[in-house]
């Protein structure tokens, strides 16, 4: 190319520079586009779900980022709420036109999936000549709970403007594969698994495991309390059958959790009888979370026998393995093709509570062995998950979409 590529990441509601397993995606594929050579600019259009992301605009790591809402809070209203996104959009709309008469390659990352948001932006794209890459990290048609919009959306309208897509597991790039040939029309796809930034841990030296690290132990989960239900409630059981064995844990929740929800865990966790051995943190800082996994005993992943689990690759994974303590999680998808083969976590049999605990027993049962099987789970991450091994194939993919679009 004549000029220096320029990417332009729109996404929204997930919350920019902090924020949970989508703020992490976005960024680090960012980092690699900027590592090989490129710009990277986020447009965040919609408010922040986490609060302590306070300033509108500003710069990290490299990254410039902007709210296009002009806030990063929610109104209570729904009314100023809808008033705000549409204004939001308004002010995207203009930014996306200025970046374009900016940067001549320029490539729009859209990683609104599933929502007009993301088809109206799309559109507007087409009528700015900007190609568009489609993230495709989640596959909703088939889940109990999606939407008519998202059912929609995956069944073709998200892709029909599309020139590129990133998908994050080969069950989705099937599934996209069948819906695009429905279309009569390929878009470029790209499986980009799950990133993490290794040299961040390895720098990383404020936090030391806890000498007390065997005398009590610790079993943590990392994500959504409030949608992910099923996995907290099936945690809940598994440390109650690994307490019955002579086994306690304690189970450390991270992630959003409302007070509603947060009453529910313990209600269940006292019917359980396990109420003392349950922590809901909710959301923490980076250099906390860090010092979280470093101290666990053990990191849990539930995956289910279902769509959902089958197309999904959670990217809290990257960081579990990079932080060197055991895994316990399913052989499902991506997840198990990725660690079953070197042995480099604890399996169980998805929705066995029984089987669950028996691999909570192993672990405490043999440290050498837990050890071992997280040192294969980091060489892993190392080799295959950190983002710097993936930033000339990611540069030379949006390249491929800038040179596609008719008239380059």
């Amino acid at each position: 190319m004549d000029s220096p590529l320029h990417v332009v990441c729109v996404c929204g509601g997930y919350g920019f520079p902090r924020g949970w397993a989508t703020t992490r995606r976005l960024t680090l594929v960012g980092l690699a586009l900027i590592s090989a050579g490129a710009s990277y600019a986020v447009l965040h259009c919609g408010p922040s779900p986490e609060p302590s992301n306070v300033e509108t605009k500003g710069v990290v790591d490299g990254i410039a980022y902007e709210y296009t809402t002009g806030t990063t809070r929610r109104p209570a209203h729904w009314l100023p709420r809808m008033l705000l996104y549409v204004w939001g959009w308004l002010v995207l709309a203009v930014r996306l036109r200025q970046h374009k008469r900016a940067a001549g390659n320029i490539c729009v990352y859209l990683y609104n999936q599933g929502n007009l948001l993301g088809l109206l932006t799309a559109l507007w794209c087409k009528i700015l000549k900007i190609p568009v890459v489609q993230e495709v990290c989640e596959w909703w048609p088939g889940t109990r709970g999606a939407s008519a919009v998202a059912n929609w959306m995956y069944g073709g309208a998200m892709f029909r403007l599309a020139t590129g897509a990133l998908v994050i597991s080969a069950a989705i790039e099937n599934n996209l594969a069948a819906v695009t040939r429905r279309l009569g029309r390929q878009p470029l796809v790209l499986r980009l698994p799950i990133l993490v930034d290794l040299q961040r841990w390895r720098q990383d030296r404020s936090c030391r495991i806890r000498e007390d690290i065997n005398k009590k132990r610790h079993l943590v989960w990392c994500g959504d309390a409030n949608g992910y239900r099923r996995d907290v409630e099936f945690l809940l059981r598994g440390i109650s059958a690994s307490r019955k064995r002579g086994c306690p844990y304690e189970l450390v929740l991270v992630g959003p959790c409302t007070q509603d929800r947060r009453d529910q865990i313990i209600s269940l966790a006292r019917e359980l009888e396990v109420e003392d051995s349950v922590v809901a943190k909710g959301f923490v800082q980076d250099e906390d979370l860090t010092s979280i996994y470093r101290n666990a005993t053990a990191l849990a992943l539930p995956m289910w026998r279902d769509d959902r689990s089958m197309t999904r690759f959670p990217t809290k994974l990257g960081e579990y393995l990079a932080s060197q303590r055991p895994v316990i999680t399913c052989d499902v998808g991506e997840v198990g093709a990725l660690l079953k083969p070197a042995q480099a976590a604890y399996f169980y049999e998805c929705g066995n509570g029984d089987a669950f605990a028996e691999q909570l027993q192993a672990i405490a049962a043999d440290p050498g062995d837990a050890h071992a099987r997280a040192a294969k789970g980091l060489a892993i991450a190392t080799h295959t998950l950190d983002y710097r091994n993936h930033s000339d194939t990611l540069y030379r993919f949006f390249v491929k979409c800038v040179e596609r679009l008719p008239g380059h």
